[in-house]
């Protein structure tokens, strides 16, 4: 649910963080850095901005992921179990797949004839029936 807010909070974040600044508050003086910085603890070594991108490097948001598949958060582990299997080589010889999730999953991601039948590309990546059916007949779902 909060997804439909996480633009709006974004923008609302920046605002207050601009306001304070604006009001004599400052962050750390080596956020990356220092010794307790993000080089230290999440990249294992120092870096320049140049590698994140620009002037004709391409910029590196276009190799982050978020997901490990470009579904549903809760239709990923359907994916990967169905994944173990595939590719299925005969359909015709599956007569029935039963997928067992959490009720929550079962209603976002279960329920319903648009998750059975999805006809838009965001009604296919979530809908569990259709990620699941995918991922045994092509091996993954990617883009």
């Amino acid at each position: 649910m909060f997804k439909a807010a996480a633009t709006g909070h974004a923008a609302r974040a920046g605002v207050y963080a601009a306001l304070l600044a604006r009001a004599g508050m400052q962050g750390p003086h080596l956020p990356f850095e220092g010794k307790a910085g993000w080089c230290a603890h999440v990249a294992r070594e120092r870096f320049s901005m140049s590698a994140f991108g620009g002037h004709g490097t391409p910029f590196k948001i276009l190799e982050t992921l978020i997901k490990n598949r470009p579904a549903l958060g809760i239709a990923i582990s359907s994916i990967l179990a169905a994944e173990k299997l595939a590719p299925v080589r005969d359909i015709d010889d599956i007569q029935k797949v039963h997928v067992e999730v959490h009720q929550y999953a079962k209603e976002v991601g279960g329920t319903g004839d648009h998750r059975w039948h999805p006809d838009t590309r965001e009604g296919a990546d979530h809908s569990i029936p259709y990620v699941t059916a995918a991922a045994l007949m092509d091996g993954t779902v990617n883009l």
